[in-house]
């Protein structure tokens, strides 16, 4: 079980928390002024929840992204081109699904995974409508989003792994010492008490390795 609080300014901060009923606190004070608690706040970015689950943090994205989808269906009305509107969902609406993807990625459940995979359908649709999207995918040259984030999770993980001077090095679990000649054999020998842990970045990645 974890408890913490995090200040993400002055006079606001969450209370992040395991625990599935959560837990009722006592008013914290900056000084002589009370600190407003809420369920989630943004940081860097990043939406961060109280349960730390990513479930807002999503929301937000995909939110974000059908604001520029708009954009996408109102460029393809005026007559541009199928390449000219792929260069655009890459330049404009992609990013936003990606922005610091190695912190969340692995910890998504599956339907998340698949909206944010929607957001991509969606262009495809307008882009390609008279395909499906395994084939606007093939007509575009683009691979799905998940593919792409994974890929980015991966290089990031490499950069960490061979790179001493990365601010994340620090931060890699024991390496396994085994002196046997085992099939599978790991690298590391990552610590962990809760599925949740198990998914975030470093470790996950640690046991892949």
């Amino acid at each position: 079980m974890y408890v913490g609080l995090f200040r993400f300014s002055a006079f606001s901060g969450v209370y992040c928390s395991h625990h599935a009923n959560g837990f009722v606190l006592r008013p914290q004070r900056q000084i002589h002024l009370p600190i407003d608690l809420v369920t989630s706040a943004k940081l860097l970015g990043l939406n961060i929840s109280s349960d730390l689950k990513w479930n807002c943090h999503i929301d937000s994205i995909i939110k974000k992204a059908k604001k520029r989808l708009y954009s996408l269906s109102q460029l393809k009305r005026s007559g541009l081109g199928t390449r000219e509107l792929a260069q655009f969902f890459c330049t404009c609406i992609r990013p936003i699904t990606e922005y610091a993807c190695p912190v969340f990625n692995d910890g998504l459940p599956v339907y998340l995974f698949h909206e944010l995979e929607g957001v991509q359908k969606r262009a495809m649709r307008i882009i390609f409508p008279l395909c499906s999207y395994n084939e606007a995918l093939v007509e575009s040259g683009l691979k799905k989003i998940s593919d792409r984030r994974q890929e980015l999770v991966d290089k990031l993980f490499n950069n960490v792994l061979q790179n001493e001077q990365n601010k994340l090095h620090d931060l890699l679990p024991s390496r396994n010492t085994c002196t046997f000649n085992l099939r599978n054999m790991r690298k590391f020998k990552p610590a962990f008490k809760t599925n949740r842990s198990r998914t975030s970045f470093i470790t996950f990645n640690a046991l892949k390795a």
